[in-house]
């Protein structure tokens, strides 16, 4: 469901405000699991290989472009519209592709598990 907006200062849009700065992405993303993708084929990617998202920020002229997009994220995963001057204030930057999303980081696998089944790549006494 699109749930328009029309306040940067509007809380449902902290993960988007609160990471402009690369220090604060730096602490709060890793404990979080989160990562921000820009564009409808990043976004399309990270949903083929699994990722689920947070939420959606769009800008309100690409919408009609994005339906194939919005129609792929589960419906209780809020996306949100406002116009590329809104935008531009709440994330900093001047989103030209008009879609970011807050994705959840997949945990990474453990050493176990990709060392599992793999063959050495040097045998000891070889020369």
């Amino acid at each position: 469901m699109l749930e328009r907006v029309i306040d940067g200062d509007d809380p449902r849009l902290e993960v988007f405000t609160r990471l402009k700065d690369v220090s604060l992405r730096r602490r709060i993303e890793p404990e979080q699991g989160l990562f921000m993708a820009e564009s409808a084929e990043v976004i399309g990617r990270a949903l083929d290989a699994g990722l689920r998202p947070r939420s959606l920020l769009l800008a309100e002229p690409v919408v009609p472009t994005l339906t194939s997009l919005i129609t792929r994220i589960n419906p209780a995963v809020p996306v949100y519209v406002g116009t590329y001057e809104l935008l531009r204030s709440i994330t900093g930057f001047h989103l030209h592709r008009g879609v970011l999303a807050a994705m959840t980081r997949p945990a990474l696998p453990s050493v176990e598990s990709l060392l599992r089944g793999a063959a050495p790549l040097a045998t000891p006494g070889a020369p």
